[in-house]
């Protein structure tokens, strides 16, 4: 972990947002079961091994965080998903 001569083979991302804070993010401030929100996260970092990776990749010949037609998608359920 934080061993920047290494080449990290994954990562993982795990967050909280409050959607009353973000009311313009939707119709309704808490997504429905089958809501579909775009989504795009990246990692950047390294100062010897650049490292670049996106959760849904661009289709650019160098990384591109700036494409949302690249974004993955999140499908909010009401069930649990594991």
């Amino acid at each position: 972990m934080n061993n920047d001569e290494d080449t990290d083979t994954g990562w993982i991302v795990e967050t909280a947002i409050r959607f009353s804070d973000y009311p313009e993010l939707s119709k309704n401030p808490i997504p429905a079961p089958g809501n579909i929100w775009q989504v795009g996260l990246h990692r950047c970092g390294g100062k010897t091994n650049q490292q670049y990776s996106q959760w849904s990749p661009s289709m650019t010949p160098q990384p591109n965080f700036h494409r949302p037609q690249d974004f993955g998608k999140i499908i909010f359920s009401a069930e649990p998903v594991r």
